[in-house]
Parts: C-alpha cells; sequence; structure tokens
C-alpha cells in the first residue's frame, strides 16, 4: 500500500525532483526509481508502476517494462 502511494506521488513530481537535483543529472528519478523497483530487476513493470501513470505513454519501446531512461524522458515530457 505504502509504495502504491509512493508511486503515485514519484510520477507527477519527478520533473520537479529532477529540476531540483544537484547538476540536473536526475539523480532523484534513478532513486526514487530504484525504490519503485519492488523486484529489483532494474526495470518498473506495469504491476509495479502507479495505475494512474500513462505506463504505454512511457514505454516508448513498448517492451512492458519501464527503464529509468524512459521514466526520464518521460519526466522531461511532462514539463
Amino acid at each position: 500500500m505504502h509504495r502504491t502511494i509512493f508511486l503515485f506521488l514519484l510520477f507527477p513530481i519527478a520533473a520537479c525532483a529532477q529540476a531540483h537535483s544537484s547538476g540536473g543529472d536526475g539523480s532523484r528519478i534513478t532513486d526514487r526509481f530504484l525504490q519503485a523497483d519492488a523486484d529489483g530487476d532494474g526495470f518498473i513493470s506495469r504491476t509495479e508502476a502507479p495505475s494512474r501513470l500513462d505506463f504505454d505513454a512511457a514505454d516508448t519501446n513498448a517492451d512492458g517494462l519501464l527503464s529509468v531512461e524512459e521514466v526520464e524522458a518521460f519526466t522531461r515530457a511532462l514539463r
């Protein structure tokens, strides 16, 4: 339950977190991504993602998994 709430909050504010990260390198997004990756496989699956996230829009290579690069690109597009 707590992970779902965290993920729900992660994506809408991810662009702000990236803008405030030191060096602008997206390290805060990476940290949050790793926390959201419940099984530790380096990807966020549809079941790990919040239900309100437009998973298909973020999954640009349509492999059913979100990489950290896809999440970073998705949050940049939200700005």
